[in-house]
C-alpha cells in the first residue's frame, strides 16, 4: 500500500493494524505464586472428591448385601457312573448322603 491508499483506509474507518505490545515476562516469584494457587485448588478438589468417595464407600459398606429374589443354583444331578468316579476319586463323601459323615 502507499502512503495515500494508508490514508485513505484510516479516514474510511476501516480498522489499522497497530502493533500488540508483547506480555511482560514474569518474575519467578509471581511464576511461583501462581503455581501455587492453582495447586492449592487443585488439591482443594482432590480433597472433595476424597471426601465424596470415602462417604459412598461407607454408605455401599453399611448398605450391605442381601440374596433376596436371587434364585440359588439348582445342584447338577450326577448320573451313577459320575457319583462313582467322583466317590473313587475323594471328592464325594458317601456316608454324608446317609447322615453319617
Amino acid at each position: 500500500m502507499t502512503d495515500e491508499q494508508t490514508s485513505k483506509a484510516d479516514t474510511d474507518g476501516d480498522k489499522v493494524d497497530t502493533p500488540v505490545e508483547a506480555p511482560k515476562p514474569k518474575s519467578a516469584i509471581e511464576a511461583a505464586r501462581e503455581e501455587r494457587l492453582l495447586l492449592e485448588e487443585t488439591l482443594k478438589k482432590k480433597e472433595e472428591l476424597l471426601d465424596r468417595e470415602e462417604k459412598l464407600l461407607a454408605e455401599k459398606a453399611l448398605g450391605g448385601d442381601t440374596d433376596a429374589g436371587q434364585i440359588p443354583p439348582t445342584p447338577k444331578k450326577l448320573s451313577d457312573k459320575e457319583y462313582a468316579e467322583q466317590v473313587q476319586r475323594g471328592e464325594v463323601n458317601p456316608l454324608k448322603d446317609d447322615g453319617f459323615g
